[in-house]
């Protein structure tokens, strides 16, 4: 899964290495990966913060996170993960596979994996 982090010079760095630019001019047509960037957030995807945040802040972030991705509620959301993992499971059908066929899975647990990165941050 791709990661995006925020910085404060103006760009976001994709999974730890790549500097992608942000800003974009009319006119010029942007770098692919600032395309590419767009594109993840369109889907409600939120880059992780340039600093650890506070509690609040991530906090604030995971109900950004659901409230645009239209992820349902926690438990609702685990609970329907864990059905098609326990129903792939039973019929011996690799994650990888309904990941990739299955819309609804893959947003679902990307969602819940962006979560999970921003939950760290509520520990004291």
């Amino acid at each position: 899964m791709t990661t995006y982090q925020l910085t404060h010079e103006g760009y976001v760095i994709k999974d730890g290495d790549t500097k992608v630019p942000t800003n974009t001019m009319d006119g010029v047509d942007p770098h692919p990966e600032t395309v590419a960037y767009y594109a993840w957030r369109v889907l409600g995807n939120i880059p992780l913060p340039a600093d650890p945040p506070t509690p609040e802040v991530a906090l604030a972030l995971i109900a950004e996170l659901e409230q645009a991705s239209g992820s349902p509620q926690r438990i609702v959301r685990e609970g329907l993960i864990l059905m098609v993992e326990s129903q792939a499971a039973a019929a011996g059908v690799p994650l990888t596979y309904v990941r990739a066929k299955n819309k609804g899975y893959r947003l679902l647990k990307e969602c819940e994996e962006q979560i999970a990165a921003l939950r760290q941050y509520l520990i004291t």
